[in-house]
């Protein structure tokens, strides 16, 4: 499950920006799932993560995920793509204890943006897409630099 905590969506090349949007919903998916076979969620990490438990970091954590989800669509609409369905996250459906807000701090998007930097240098020329147009050397750098120059993004 990716979560580009901090950064603007309109920064996201197109890739990301969709799997963001189907990402996102794992985490009620995950949900629901241990729900249904009666088991236990865990408890939520203090800090966030990439590694192990970087779901369950927003099983508590709803109403951002709501949020941010609005944001990753409506900027897919922007852009043409067709958000697939379910587009939301119910932050209610779940109760209270699962309501729950967060603002990432320039630490936790800095995890993003070096795990952002490096997938995309990791992909040969062309690879990349912007607003359905590809992307080659130049414009990826660009891109780059201005995800992390970039203010943190709060939603």
């Amino acid at each position: 499950m990716r979560c580009n905590v901090g950064v603007d969506p309109k920064l996201l090349v197109d890739q990301h920006l969709v799997a963001e949007s189907v990402e996102l919903k794992m985490v009620t998916g995950m949900m629901r799932y241990r729900i249904n076979k009666g088991q236990k969620f865990g408890q939520s990490p203090d800090t966030f993560r990439l590694a192990k438990g970087h779901m369950l970091f927003f099983t508590n954590k709803l109403s951002y995920l709501a949020r941010r989800i609005l944001c990753i669509n409506d900027e897919m609409r922007r852009r043409g793509f067709k958000p697939g369905a379910p587009d939301f996250i119910d932050p209610n459906e779940f109760g209270d204890e699962y309501n729950g807000d967060w603002s990432p701090t320039i630490t936790d998007s800095n995890l993003i943006r070096d795990r952002l930097a490096e997938k995309m240098l990791a992909k040969p020329p062309g690879f990349w897409r912007m607003n359905k147009g590809y992307l080659f050397n130049d414009e990826l750098d660009g891109i780059i630099t201005t995800i992390y120059n970039s203010k943190v993004y709060h939603v």
